[in-house]
């Protein structure tokens, strides 16, 4: 009598475990099409100029030979003046692409959907962006390093400078998908230049800390307090990155995941906003705090003389 052999069959987990793989599979495709696109990508070309007029524009000077800190971290956020403006004149480029190369039609008739795409231009945009201003942070942080004798890089104030990148990134790239024309890469050009100046050279106006710029005048290089708007400036910024991704998103099918994205992103960004002009326009030291620090010491002749850490350097010339 002959065995008879059983294969078991498989077990269906249904429609549930299906969807559930496709999210993954999702990110993984999404991930594989923007490495091919940042192969391909001539952000390479841009990048030296990135790093050139981002350096350039942080006019950084130290202060009677003494480095500070405070002012690198400053100079490393005012970078981002420059780079966040080509950052989304390059994503208004990218967006427009298929126009240029009269591949609408074809683009349109892939599998891949209109919004991914948009994914795609701004995530190639900002990582050349976010490339070419981490290489203006280290060169900052290197001289800090090399030359300043107290404090430290303020990761915060970094962070909100590259949000800002990519905020004007998806900017960018609106402006080509709802603009599409070669001037495109100029008009998101102006846009955001014009926005990241807006109220930056006014002291008194409430609204100068809605951009990042306005960080740096918020305390000035003032070593005796910390800054304290850091926080709620990264809430708002991620707020207005949300609200860019959701416009997107609306300008290419209107649901209500966009509409809800949308109302989140508003709230999110109003969370951050509110605090930052109460602040600015509060009485003088209302949100002031002093930093923490031990004074650096020296003795001559029976007279201490007491400098703050940031000027150790000086303190042999100032005690002979």
């Amino acid at each position: 009598m002959s065995s008879l052999s059983y294969r078991k069959r498989p077990v269906s987990r249904g429609p549930l475990a299906s969807r559930a793989l496709n999210p993954v599979a999702a990110m993984r495709s999404f991930l594989m099409l923007l490495w091919i696109e940042i192969k391909r990508s001539q952000g390479f070309w841009l990048l030296p100029l990135l790093v050139g007029l981002g350096i350039f524009a942080a006019f950084y000077r130290d202060q009677d030979g003494v480095v500070l800190w405070q002012d690198l971290n400053f100079s490393t956020l005012r970078s981002y003046a420059v780079i966040a403006p080509l950052t989304a004149a390059f994503a208004a480029w990218l967006a427009d692409r298929d126009r240029r190369r009269r591949m609408r039609d074809l683009a349109h008739s892939l599998s891949i959907a209109p919004l991914r795409r948009d994914l795609l231009t701004l995530g190639i945009a900002s990582l050349w962006g976010m490339i070419g201003y981490a290489i203006v942070a280290v060169w900052f942080a290197w001289k800090g390093v090399s030359e300043a004798t107290w404090g430290g890089p303020d990761l915060g104030l970094i962070l909100a400078g590259a949000l800002a990148i990519v905020f004007f990134a998806g900017i960018g790239g609106l402006v080509g998908s709802l603009v599409p024309s070669k001037f495109s890469p100029i008009l998101a050009l102006g846009v955001t230049f014009l926005l990241t100046m807006m109220f930056s050279y006014s002291s008194e106006h409430p609204l100068k800390l809605l951009m990042p710029w306005g960080l740096t005048t918020a305390s000035g290089s003032d070593i005796y307090y910390d800054l304290l708007y850091v926080r709620e400036s990264l809430v708002w910024l991620a707020g207005l990155l949300a609200a860019v991704i959701a416009i997107t998103a609306l300008a290419r099918k209107r649901g209500a995941v966009a509409w809800t994205g949308l109302a989140a992103s508003v709230l999110l960004a109003g969370i951050g906003a509110v605090p930052l002009i109460r602040q600015d326009s509060a009485p003088s030291g209302a949100n002031v705090r002093i930093a923490a620090f031990d004074w650096s010491c020296a003795a001559e002749s029976g007279i201490e003389v007491c400098l703050h850490p940031a000027y150790e350097a000086k303190l042999d010339d100032v005690s002979d």
